[in-house]
């Protein structure tokens, strides 16, 4: 008998997911490292992470989107194999907003300056507890107290010193033991401090994955088979294979509830946009073929 026919090996830095509705070849990336076109070679379409450009607002913008891509470090490569290859490039990101960025990044600031805060102070109150060799029930009631500020504020000071310590140069390899830490802290973090990432990362992972999901059907009607997208977004992107395990109802009720919150209404106007482009080779050149609103989001525009 013939032995049978292995399947190739992923590239180190993608995950597959597969749904009813398509496969996702999610390929994780760094903003500041060209990523790899064998990423996401042979997949029927690309999404590309665009959380810092306006494209959903017009046509123009969104073609102005992708020119600036094209000059991305890290995306550069993978669009121009794309346009050999003739995938389809989407845009489908969230775009956060510089005062809802600056909010994050104040947010967490002050949350390790509280941290680091607390261990001063836990230090301090150590240090007379030794010296006094004694513990009262309010020394013990601030130890665990302040033990619990700095362990709750301080996730983001030990995800970012794990970033610092262990930087990533050539790439993300999910099977390394520092990417399976930043994997963690990731995960804690969001789940920890909503107030800082429920917008950067978990509102545009559901937006993103429930995007995907409509891509995939308007590419299977094209080819007639479950189709294949590459899926290429930075390394701290990981909720979005969560977000593609959950139901459209799932998806739909969460993301409803983050858009409820007050402050963000820009945000809400703006969920539901899709920018395809398809490389003509007559031209040269990457045209807009459709922009257009998800049906699934529109809803939540209004």
């Amino acid at each position: 008998m013939p032995e049978k026919l292995k399947k190739p090996e992923l590239p180190p830095n993608v995950v597959k997911i597969e749904t009813k509705e398509g496969i996702f070849r999610i390929a994780y990336g760094v903003h500041t490292v060209p990523q790899k076109p064998e990423d996401v070679k042979g997949t029927d379409a690309i999404m590309l992470e665009s959380g810092d450009l306006e494209y959903h607002l017009a046509p123009e913008k969104a073609i102005k989107a992708l020119h600036e891509l094209s000059q991305h470090t890290q995306y550069r490569n993978i669009i121009e194999k794309a346009a050999e290859a003739r995938q389809p490039i989407y845009l489908t990101d969230v775009y956060e907003g510089l005062a809802l960025d600056l909010l994050r990044m104040f947010l967490g600031a002050t949350e390790m300056l509280i941290a680091f805060e607390a261990l001063v102070s836990l230090y301090k109150l150590g240090r007379e507890m030794i010296r006094t060799s004694k513990m009262t029930r309010r020394d013990f009631l601030k130890l665990v107290g302040k033990t619990f500020l700095a362990t709750y504020f301080g996730s983001h000071f030990v995800e970012t010193l794990s970033s610092l310590a262990f930087p990533i140069k050539g790439g993300i390899d999910e099977k390394t033991a520092i990417r399976k830490i930043n994997r963690f802290l990731i995960n804690l973090n969001e789940k920890s401090h909503p107030e800082v990432y429920t917008v950067v990362l978990t509102l545009r992972n559901l937006i993103m994955a429930q995007k995907l999901i409509t891509i995939a059907k308007e590419i299977h009607n094209e080819i007639d088979e479950k189709p294949e997208i590459g899926v290429v977004v930075g390394g701290g992107h990981i909720g979005i294979e969560r977000a593609l395990k959950l139901t459209t109802k799932e998806r739909m009720n969460t993301i409803g509830k983050i858009l409820s919150i007050p402050g963000l209404k820009g945000l809400r106007e703006n969920v539901a946009a899709i920018a395809r482009f398809d490389y003509d080779p007559q031209i040269g050149k990457w045209q807009l073929t459709k922009f257009y609103k998800d049906p699934s989001l529109l809803n939540l525009e209004n």
